[in-house]
């Protein structure tokens, strides 16, 4: 089975940290099996609520259901932001 890079749990719990008031679950790990790998991988993650204030967010990035990165992406995202949301 494949083991979690200590990395990754870092950067879940950074996240974690930053919208734990907005979240149902807090992080957990689990283990799933990829059919085309054949192989294992744990995966720690959380689930988040939806709030309508969010919206707004939601829709910079998403155009008639499809996911889009905005032109000015630059503008919108600190040096950290662009690292987790890359991740």
């Amino acid at each position: 089975m494949g083991r979690l890079r200590p990395l990754h749990k870092a950067e879940i719990m950074d996240l974690f940290e930053t919208f734990k008031d907005m979240c149902k679950t807090a992080p957990k790990l689990t283990t799933t099996f990829n059919k085309k790998t054949n192989k294992e991988y744990k995966v720690i993650s959380f689930m988040t609520l939806s709030y309508p204030c969010l919206n707004y967010y939601r829709n910079l990035f998403y155009v008639n259901g499809i996911k889009k990165v905005p032109v000015n992406i630059k503008e919108m995202l600190t040096a950290k932001g662009l690292a987790q949301w890359c991740f």
